[in-house]
C-alpha cells in the first residue's frame, strides 16, 4: 500500500499532532534505519536543532504556532533510543554536518551531540562523504522502521509504503549508501572536521555578543560546557574578549600591524599591577 498525506491537511491543527502521532510506530519498531540528505534525523536531533527545523516549517507553511509543544513530544520520542534491545542506524550525508539551520552555534551543538551519539549502545551512525567518484548517488531522505514500512518527506507531503517490493527497494538502498559511508573513527573524524573554526568564520563571529560561548562551542560537546569554561577563568575571558575586539575591528590579533588585543599599540599598553615594571621607552634623536 502506498499512501500520500499533503502537509496542508497533515498540518492544519499545528506541528504537535503529528509529532505525537508517529510515538506508537517507533514504539513497536526494533530495528530502525534512517538517511538524511538534507537534515540530522530527528531522533539524534539536538533540542536547539529540533526548534530551528520545526520553526522553520511553521513560519513557511502552519498557521498554528505549537512549536515548543511539538519539540516536546520529538524530544520524548527520543527516549526511545535508551530502552529496550532496539537497534537504530543513522546514515547522513557529510553536507548535511555543514548545512544547518537556526545559526552556527546550534549546528555545532548538534555536531557535538553527534559525536556523543554515535556511542550508544544500540545506534550507528555513517557519514557518506562528499566525493567525485561516487557508485551511489544521494537519494530523497527516508526512514524503514523493521522491513514492513518507509516515510518519505517530498515536497507535497508525507509518503507512507508498505508494499514488500517496494520497502525492499529501500532496504537495498540503504544497504548501499551504507557501504559507501564511514563509521566510528573516521565516522568522528568527518564531524570533527565541521566543528572546526576557520579564522575567517571565527573574524565573523567575535562581531556579535556571546562570540566566547559560540566559538568554544566548536570544540566542546555543548553550549553549557563552553560557558562554564568562560565562567570558570573570567581573567582568561576578559583577555580573550580585548583580543577577539580586536580581531573584529581590524585592530590587532594578528592583523600585521605591530598591536596587541583591543587596538593598542605596545609602548602606550598601561601595565597591570602584578607584572614588572615596563622597561623605558629608548629616546629618539633628531625630534
Amino acid at each position: 500500500m502506498r499512501r500520500s498525506v499533503g502537509w496542508e491537511r497533515m498540518e492544519q491543527d499545528g506541528l504537535a499532532r503529528p509529532q505525537k502521532e508517529r510515538l506508537p510506530l517507533y514504539e513497536r519498531t526494533r530495528r530502525f534505519r534512517s538517511y538524511s540528505s538534507a537534515l540530522v534525523p530527528g531522533l539524534i536531533q539536538t533540542r536547539g536543532y529540533t526548534e530551528a527545523v520545526l520553526r522553520a516549517v511553521q513560519r513557511r507553511r502552519v498557521e498554528v504556532d505549537d512549536v515548543a509543544e511539538a519539540v516536546a513530544a520529538r524530544m520524548e520520542r527520543q527516549r526511545l533510543l535508551h530502552e529496550g534491545d532496539r537497534r537504530f542506524s543513522f546514515l547522513v550525508e557529510e553536507s548535511v554536518l555543514r548545512n544547518g539551520i537556526g545559526g552556527a552555534d546550534v549546528l555545532a551543538g548538534q555536531l557535538g551531540h553527534l559525536l556523543t551519539v554515535g556511542s550508544l549502545p544500540g545506534v550507528g551512525l555513517g557519514v557518506v562523504p562528499a566525493r567525485a567518484d561516487r557508485f551511489r548517488m544521494p537519494v530523497e531522505g527516508f526512514w524503514i522502521f523493521d522491513a514492513a514500512q518507509v516515510n518519505v518527506e517530498l515536497v507535497s507531503g508525507y509518503l507512507t509504503m508498505t508494499q514488500p517490493d517496494e520497502v525492499a527497494a529501500y532496504d537495498d538502498t540503504f544497504a548501499e549508501l551504507e557501504e559507501s559511508a564511514v563509521h566510528g573513527e573516521e565516522a568522528r573524524a568527518l564531524i570533527r572536521a565541521a566543528l572546526e573554526l576557520p579564522w575567517v568564520n571565527f573574524c565573523n563571529c567575535v562581531q556579535h555578543r556571546g562570540f566566547l560561548v559560540g566559538c568554544f562551542s566548536r570544540f566542546l560537546p555543548s553550549e553549557p560546557m563552553s560557558g562554564a569554561l568562560i565562567s570558570a577563568t573570567p581573567r582568561i575571558g576578559k583577555l580573550l574578549e580585548g583580543a577577539a575586539m580586536g580581531w573584529g575591528t581590524g585592530k590587532g590579533g594578528g592583523g600585521g600591524d605591530g598591536k596587541h588585543a583591543g587596538g593598542k599599540d605596545p609602548g602606550t599598553a598601561k601595565p597591570s599591577s602584578d607584572t614588572a615594571k615596563p622597561v623605558p621607552e629608548p629616546k629618539h634623536k633628531g625630534k
